[in-house]
């Protein structure tokens, strides 16, 4: 059944780059657009501009990833297939973690790809500039996959992965440092009460542990340090509003028909994440010989509940619609990969048969429904390029695109002005080459 599963994590990696392929513009817009003056040949990247906000965000490693690729190959595109790379790999780590942790594989585990590769996350895949939201994913998913892989004490080797992504999440926005705090302090708990172990390759282990969770923290305190909230920012003050943004957000991880089947979409979030909390819990008070691969899942789960928590105060506070914004899709879901593994780990076996059967199920049944939403955006964007890229070949000027075209460009007509300045000063796609429509 392994081999299923892989199958189905390459066909849905294959059809997600199709999809990036197929609908991806090579004309920049929004956060990419905005990307023009560092896409400049003669901008010069410093520190102070990797780490310089960018909203509430500071995001100096995906910046530094986006820019090198597009100073590299001259198309914002070249992200976008990144972060289907990204993705798969995720993907097909959890597909691992979860066949070490059941002792075999099984269809079930399918689960992956399809939670993390559809269609219906079309606005981040088909804008390069969201690298800034796979990475932080990814690094959830990282750690969730090497942690359900390790009973006891990570390994050394698996300690410095856990490191890793512990030092990438708060380099990379809001979600990311949101989310650094249960991790960290689940791999400091672990490093201290392990650094005097007899075992030289534990005590190494600890030390790792420590020396990632330390860093982590780090960053995150620099992180605040001259943080300036964006204007017009406001904090919800109603728990009840608060607490249903909170979860129309985490019911995100099942794709954008989310809030199409809301309220039915928080019973298929909150049944799973229930049923792993509580086995997982139970294993917990055990005392079991894989406690901290229980508590690692559990803190997983809580570090996506707690960007859940940070988002719904913050976005909720400046609107009353629902918080089903499509950018958001995959930033929940590692909360039902550690769902899955959660109750793979620690539930018992018919239950965590029927769970993790269930999951896979519910993925399934939802992928076409996914795919048509993000067929439709992708064929918005089709259209807005086809247009901008119609009057690029006729000659037209920076100012007349800026003023005919904003609003599928950048919604600000003078900033998106300037940027069109920019990139036909330096010959940069779409004046690079006169494209006509597709």
């Amino acid at each position: 059944m392994t081999r299923v599963a892989l199958l189905v994590g390459l066909a849905t990696l294959a059809a997600t780059a199709w999809f990036v392929a197929r609908f991806a513009s090579p004309i920049p817009f929004a956060d990419d657009l905005g990307m023009a003056p560092a896409m400049a040949p003669d901008f010069r990247v410093s520190l102070e501009w990797l780490w310089s906000q960018h909203n509430e965000h500071r995001i100096p490693l995906p910046r530094a990833v986006y820019l090198g690729l597009f100073r590299l190959l001259r198309d914002v595109r070249a992200a976008m297939f990144l972060e289907v790379a990204i993705l798969g790999a995720a993907s097909f780590a959890l597909v691992r973690a979860a066949r070490f942790v059941r002792g075999r594989g099984a269809l079930a585990d399918a689960f992956f790809p399809l939670l993390l590769l559809h269609w219906g996350n079309a606005e981040n895949l088909l804008m390069g500039f969201q690298i800034a939201v796979t990475i932080p994913v990814a690094a959830v998913c990282a750690f969730l996959a090497l942690v359900a892989a390790s009973p006891r004490l990570p390994a050394p080797r698996a300690a410095a992965g856990i490191g890793a992504c512990l030092v990438v999440l708060p380099l990379c926005g809001g979600s990311g440092l949101t989310q650094a705090p249960p991790l960290l302090l689940w791999a400091a708990l672990l490093g201290l009460r392990n650094r005097v172990a007899r075992d030289a390759s534990t005590r190494r282990s600890a030390r790792i542990l420590l020396a990632g969770a330390a860093l982590s923290a780090s960053i995150g305190a620099l992180y605040l340090v001259g943080f300036e909230r964006p204007p017009g920012a406001a904090l919800a003050t109603s728990p009840v509003r608060v607490a249903t943004a909170a979860l129309q957000f985490l019911s995100l991880s099942i794709g954008p028909v989310a809030e199409d089947l809301w309220p039915f979409s928080a019973v298929i979030l909150v049944l799973p994440v229930l049923a792993a909390a509580a086995a997982l819990v139970r294993a917990l008070r055990g005392g079991t010989r894989d406690g901290s691969r229980a508590a690692g899942i559990l803190a997983c789960m809580a570090s996506v509940a707690l960007m859940a928590l940070a988002v719904a105060l913050g976005r909720a506070g400046m609107t009353e619609a629902p918080l089903f914004a499509t950018r958001f899709v995959m930033l929940p879901a590692p909360i039902l990969a550690a769902a899955f593994l959660g109750m793979l780990a620690c539930a018992p076996p018919r239950i965590a048969r029927i769970g993790t059967g269930g999951l896979c199920a519910v993925m399934l049944l939802l992928l076409p429904l996914n795919a048509r939403t993000g067929v439709r955006y992708g064929r918005t964007r089709e259209h807005d390029h086809h247009l901008v890229a119609v009057d690029v070949a006729r000659g037209m000027a920076p100012l007349e695109l800026a003023e005919r075209h904003h609003a599928r460009l950048l919604a600000d007509e003078v900033r998106c002005a300037w940027m069109l300045l920019i990139l036909q000063r330096h010959g940069l796609p779409p004046f690079g080459e006169r494209r006509g429509a597709r």
